[in-house]
């Protein structure tokens, strides 16, 4: 086995990706009658291989087409190069648990691409010496009745990337599933919490605020003192994640990049990109600590926030689920504070936050507020099956075993709404339910709710 020539692609993400650089210098050190070539990116130039930093598309064509064996990360686009280039490429996919990307999606693409038969999946160096020392002299090229399909699996790969770039990537195998309430009164979240702790098998029930800003454990010891809150802080610390959660974000900056994030866009740009990832970063590390802690099958996040809830669908570490639960808003309005349009303002940026994740690919049931009043077990029955939990029982609501977590992340007191509706109701004028009907009619005839009120 001489002369072979093997190209490695690790793409233009600016996080360094060592593992396949340090890879290609070993083997080049043990092969020295092999020509490798690594195209590094931002990642460090190699010491023992031929190493080129960017390539213009043509050029990595070209040189693709001219390698025995091509070894890429897990993108898409360049795992479609490598196809077109006539390669069954062989993939080593970033994971960021080495900081290589900021999350897992690489890891889930190559997974599915390998189930597919488009790629040879390696999941560490190791095996990619295996499988290097394995393909001989013909390397990763396909024969001559693969090379007929090559085209048309790249072209249908290719429809699947563009696909997937306007909705979110499934999350990725492993991934902590996160139960999310949302809506624009608490009053009514606040109700689904408890029910959710009544049904079998239970869940751990977190709420919006820090870790750092715990104060009391539900126990009734200092949060400093409970072996519970303890343990879920050294696994946060142990995860590497950011100390605070959530990162104290610009809160006015990052209401104005709201219009941004309701974009419902795959991918985001610049200083907001670093900011949703980072928040949803330390977010997961407190619901995989929680589920590490309680063994259970999912964590619920009480909420309801608008922005936390659209960034959470774009870290595909977090296999997020929506329980959305709706209220008619010309009832908040009335019992105010506030003026009714700031009421519906506020109600339809929380529900447009939720159409935007549903349209992103993430699984949403809705849940009426009159009818969780009318039976509320009943109701929450009716529209747990589609959300498919993990360990889901047959949907029926019932008594559990108490686990000894409940103590501490049990359901908290009702709050008032979202939209601040702490007041007795009154009757809205002519002149305020125009407003409220102006800013709302379109979610609220979406949920079934009729044109007139009251």
């Amino acid at each position: 086995m001489t002369g072979r020539r093997i190209t490695v692609v690790v793409g233009t993400d600016h996080h360094p990706f060592e593992r396949a650089v340090r890879w290609a210098d070993d083997w080049q050190r043990r092969h020295p009658e092999e020509q490798v070539t690594v195209q590094h990116g931002y990642t460090r130039a190699p010491e023992v291989a031929a190493g080129v930093e960017l390539m213009a598309p043509d050029e990595l064509s070209a040189l693709l087409a001219a390698s025995d064996v091509v070894v890429t990360h897990g993108g898409p686009g360049t795992i479609m190069g490598a196809r077109n280039a006539g390669h069954h490429p062989l993939v080593l996919p970033r994971d960021p648990l080495h900081g290589e990307h900021v999350d897992g999606h690489q890891m889930h693409f190559a997974a599915w691409a390998a189930e597919k038969q488009l790629v040879q999946l390696v999941d560490t160096p190791e095996r990619l010496d295996e499988e290097v020392d394995a393909l001989g002299e013909a390397g990763t090229r396909v024969t001559r009745s693969e090379a007929e399909v090559t085209g048309a699996s790249a072209q249908h790969l290719a429809r699947l990337v563009d696909q997937l770039d306007r909705r979110r990537l499934p999350a990725s195998p492993g991934a902590t599933t996160v139960l999310y309430l949302a809506g624009a009164d608490p009053t009514s979240t606040a109700r689904v919490a408890r029910l959710l702790q009544e049904q079998p098998p239970g869940a751990p029930l977190l709420h919006e605020g820090s870790l750092t800003e715990l104060r009391g454990c539900s126990c009734g010891k200092p949060a400093a003192e409970c072996a519970f809150w303890c343990d879920v802080r050294r696994l946060v610390e142990a995860s590497g994640a950011p100390a605070a959660d959530p990162l104290p974000l610009p809160t006015g900056r990052f209401r104005r990049d709201l219009t941004v994030l309701l974009a419902g866009r795959k991918r985001l740009t610049g200083s907001l990109r670093r900011d949703v990832l980072r928040y949803a970063a330390a977010r997961r590390a407190l619901y995989d600590a929680v589920r590490e802690v309680t063994d259970a099958p999912y964590v619920v996040d009480a909420g309801p926030s608008a922005p936390p809830l659209v960034a959470l669908s774009h870290d595909r570490m977090i296999d997020l689920r929506v329980l959305h639960v709706v209220r008619d808003v010309r009832t908040l309005a009335a019992a105010g504070p506030g003026s009714p349009g700031q009421v519906a303002s506020r109600w339809v940026a929380q529900n447009a936050a939720v159409e935007v994740v549903r349209r992103r690919g993430v699984p949403v049931a809705r849940l009426r507020h009159e009818e969780l009043d009318a039976d509320p077990a009943q109701a929450l029955a009716a529209v747990l099956p589609a959300l498919e939990l993990p360990d889901a029982q047959d949907g029926s609501l019932g008594a559990t075993p108490a686990a000894p977590w409940l103590d501490h992340v049990g359901a908290v007191d009702e709050p008032g709404s979202a939209t601040g509706a702490t007041g007795a109701a009154r009757p809205l004028d002519r002149g305020e339910l125009r407003r409220v009907n102006a800013v709302a009619l379109p979610l609220l005839l979406k949920y079934g709710y009729p044109r007139s009120w009251m």
